[in-house]
């Protein structure tokens, strides 16, 4: 064959990720990428928008059988728990990052290894699992929902990240190039992941002292009421005992 010329497709991030991300992670928020990119991809992916660092010492499972899959994590987590005896879990946590591929991740996501998986990758700052179907997506929350009491929160663009957020506790969907079924089936819609920092920090923050205050206001006019009619009917019963 004769090398006729080359193609490259250039895939920028949008504007405002990196600090978005950094931001949500200085919140103490988890933030775990769920992406149908190859591993090299993904990766390169992790240290544009600052999820990884050079510091970070990054757990690469792309094993093919269930076997080594389940080997391999048993020793990460074996390491893991040696170095948390030896340092704090804040100063654990920020050196490492897990990376699993689409295929361990289908051996990791069965029922006798699941919590092994989950194990490893709540003792990492970062998680990105590459590879992935729209089903991997769904399986991967409902997994941290199954052995967590976090609030889970799932944000993507397409749809095939439909079951993904549907899963998750909130979905925001990014309407955006490739179209608004992700938009349409979430619980909010945002034009930009940049969006997402204000969404959670600020109109969050907001949202939580209106509910707090209509709950007190709740409570405070039904025990008004309660009492109000206790009195009253009290009264009426003395005044009619005292007639009688």
């Amino acid at each position: 064959m004769t090398l006729l010329g080359a193609t490259a497709i250039e895939d920028k991030l949008q504007d405002g990720v990196p600090d978005t991300i950094h931001t949500l992670q200085q919140a103490n928020i988890k933030v775990w990428v769920l992406t149908g990119d190859r591993q090299e991809t993904a990766i390169n992916i992790g240290y544009s928008c600052k999820l990884l660092t050079e510091e970070m010492d990054l757990l690469i499972c792309n094993k093919d059988d269930y076997a080594s899959t389940k080997s391999f994590l048993t020793q990460k987590l074996n390491e893991l728990e040696h170095d948390h005896t030896r340092t704090s879990s804040a100063d654990m946590t920020e050196v490492h990052a897990l990376v699993i591929e689409g295929k361990a991740l289908t051996f990791a996501l069965e029922k006798d290894m699941e919590r092994l998986f989950y194990d490893v990758a709540t003792r990492c700052k970062a998680v990105i699992c590459c590879r992935v179907s729209p089903l991997q997506k769904a399986l991967v929350v409902k997994l941290v929902k199954k052995y967590s009491n976090s609030i889970l929160l799932a944000i993507g663009d397409g749809a095939n990240d439909v079951s993904m957020i549907q899963a998750a506790h909130v979905g925001i969907g990014i309407s955006g190039v490739e179209g608004l079924q992700a938009a349409r089936s979430a619980d909010f819609a945002i034009s930009q992941f940049r969006f997402l920092k204000k969404l959670l920090l600020v109109h969050g923050s907001w949202a939580y002292q209106r509910l707090s205050k209509m709950i007190f206001y709740y409570f405070y006019k039904n025990v008004a009421l309660y009492l109000t009619q206790f009195w009253v009917r009290n009264k009426v019963k003395r005044c009619s005992l005292a007639s009688f």
